[in-house]
């Protein structure tokens, strides 16, 4: 093979191993379904916190963008959100950690910027 051919299929490679990283070209739905299936799925304490660690960083971006829904597409996210917290929860997640990584993310981006 050529060498401009080589690259192409590189650079093609690249781009595909990209677009399939987490949370590339997923919606929040689709990211958060990701999140319930493995959190429905623990069955101990250090894979609900590592599983809620995903969560928080779903919802962390979520809060910080802001996106517009679909009714939906915010029917899948509140479902999902339920079963993620009751399965979590479920797994042994310390419902303390929880409340305080929730009013942590509320208070971040509750904030209005000052004027």
């Amino acid at each position: 093979m050529g060498m401009k051919i080589k690259q192409s299929i590189a650079v093609i490679a690249v781009a595909c191993f990209l677009a399939a990283a987490p949370g590339c070209g997923k919606t929040y739905a689709d990211r958060l379904a990701a999140v319930e299936k493995e959190a429905c799925a623990c069955q101990g304490t250090r894979c609900a916190d590592d599983t809620f660690e995903k969560y928080l960083a779903v919802v962390e971006d979520y809060r910080k963008n802001r996106p517009v829904l679909t009714q939906e597409e915010r029917e899948r996210l509140d479902r999902s959100n339920y079963n993620i917290v009751r399965c979590l929860l479920g797994s042994s997640l310390d419902p303390r950690k929880y409340r305080l990584e929730m009013n942590r993310l509320q208070e971040k981006y509750s904030k209005t910027p000052k004027r």
